[in-house]
């Protein structure tokens, strides 16, 4: 085993927190706000740190051996969700992160803390080093519920010998560690989502099922999942690269499985789904303060506060659920089976279409400064547009109505493209197509060009649906398709900022 000391800035911690794993060690109590609140002003007054331990894995990912307490609090204030005490934001004049004074700000985020990194490390010496960091203290979870005899134990290593666990995520099983996320995760399809997750709840999950039935609900339920995981990713899914996570991916596992969606291109779909999720996560979070995409930093923020708490776990699956039915039309339906999903769906709509207004202002600024004029002429109708794009569509009434406005602001507003780059967007295209589809507005033409038309729209509509016509759609599908367009939309003007 190798250990090297390195010291790191705050805000370089904080940037790469995605590729940081906090395991949930029995041994430390949670922090109360007031503790936290006193770290903070530590920093703040310059005041040296205890050093942190962090094990260096295979893909170079970390796992936070001792600190876990201290990182979620600098994390907490790095996301505003921590405030200040009133002594200390009366002497710095400032109660969160954002709200400091640049030269402030700089400070805290340059300030640096030590790290004992740990490398080439056997399975042995990690838990030597466990046992000396915790003077003796109990056993964490995994190596405590180990000891409860009985079927769900055998049960749960099975699982966790899986290739989908035993090769192919991105997670040493350092003690018990796939055990422990295929215990959780059995709680949780067992008895629901719980307040907590902990100890004390798994020991009275593996006491009360020691002669578990591998022909249960929940067995079959688990078992068709993790093979559909293994089916899904054949080779590796090292973008799980920690403890939630793994357990979140299992959980939409299993609702994909519950809703028969478990085909071969399913499969192939939900692998795209979840490098495409954990890529974009890492890039978000990335940014630091300058990162835009609320829904992903609230699911980061479920993994680094409380993962193990039932808010956290229940918002995880909600915003997976949500952005796996937004990514492909064969998980549409997923949206109206679970209700969180569909108020997370509601969410990202608002959310999409506060971001979309925001682009639209910039990119005028940006336009007419060199131009003299509004990229996205502001008339009464892309006005009101631009207002109304966050109106949810849960019927083909509403999607109408939502693509009218979004021609209105698109297509005529940017004076039937004429102002927009050569060549013309796609997605520019798409909406005046679109609008065709819904409205059946074809023009004249011959018999053949009005059929290259229709089939044309249809393609289009195709590609945001996975139907032909709105007609085919039901009202989980509207609200999927819309997403998908705002995305699109984002992504668009997004590209004309720049």
């Amino acid at each position: 085993m190798k250990m090297e000391k390195r010291s790191r800035a705050i805000d370089k911690v904080y940037k790469r927190r995605d590729q940081i794993d906090m395991p949930d060690f029995q041994r430390e109590d949670v922090w109360s706000d007031d503790k936290k609140r006193l770290l903070i002003d530590s920093i703040l007054k310059g005041w040296h740190l205890p050093k942190f331990y962090f094990c260096k894995m295979e893909d170079n990912t970390f796992e936070c051996v001792d600190g876990q307490q201290r990182l979620s609090a600098i994390f907490s204030f790095f996301s505003d969700d921590l405030t200040l005490s009133g002594d200390t934001s009366k002497r710095i004049g400032a109660s969160k992160y954002t709200e400091l004074d640049d030269d402030i700000s700089d400070e805290f985020d340059d300030f640096e803390i030590e790290i004992e990194e740990i490398a080439e490390a056997s399975d042995e010496e990690l838990e030597e080093l466990f046992k000396r960091l915790q003077l003796g203290m109990p056993l964490n979870t995994a190596e405590k519920i180990n000891a409860i005899q009985g079927e769900l134990r055998n049960f749960c290593h099975d699982v966790a010998d899986k290739p989908f666990f035993a090769d192919r995520i991105g997670i040493k099983d350092t003690r018990y560690t796939h055990f422990e996320t295929v215990a959780k995760w059995v709680f949780v399809e067992a008895r629901g989502i719980q307040p907590q997750m902990r100890y004390p709840q798994l020991e009275s999950l593996l006491k009360d099922n020691r002669t578990f039935s591998r022909s249960s609900d929940t067995a079959k339920r688990i078992e068709g999942a993790v093979n559909f995981l293994s089916k899904a990713f054949p080779n590796d899914c090292k973008v799980v690269r920690n403890r939630a996570n793994a357990l979140s991916i299992c959980m939409l596992a299993a609702r994909v499985h519950a809703q028969k969606l478990t085909s071969d291109t399913a499969a192939t779909q939900f692998r795209d789904f979840v490098q495409t999720f954990f890529r974009q996560l890492s890039a978000e979070v990335q940014k630091g303060v300058k990162a835009v995409d609320k829904e992903l930093l609230r699911y980061q923020q479920a993994i680094t506060s409380g993962s193990t708490g039932g808010d956290s776990i229940r918002a995880r699956i909600a915003i997976l659920t949500k952005r796996l039915a937004t990514h492909s039309a064969t998980f549409s339906s997923l949206l109206s089976a679970y209700a969180e999903a569909g108020d997370a769906a509601s969410l990202a709509v608002v959310e999409l279409q506060d971001v979309s207004r925001t682009l639209v202002y910039e990119v005028n600024r940006t336009y007419s400064a060199t131009n003299g004029e509004d990229l996205f002429k502001m008339t009464t109708k892309s006005s009101n547009a631009i207002h109304t794009l966050g109106v949810a569509c849960r019927d083909i009434i509403a999607y109408g109505e939502f693509v009218d406005s979004l021609y209105f602001l698109v297509y005529e507003g940017s004076g039937n493209c004429k102002r927009l780059p050569s060549p013309t967007p796609d997605f520019a295209m798409d909406v005046k197509f679109l609008r065709a589809n819904v409205r059946h507005d074809l023009d004249h033409g011959s018999e053949k060009d009005v059929a290259n038309k229709v089939t044309r729209n249809a393609k289009v509509f195709q590609k945001y649906s996975g139907k032909k016509t709105p007609e085919e759609c039901g009202p989980d599908e509207f609200m999927a398709i819309q997403l998908r367009i705002l995305q699109a939309l984002v992504q668009l003007l997004t590209s004309l900022k720049r």
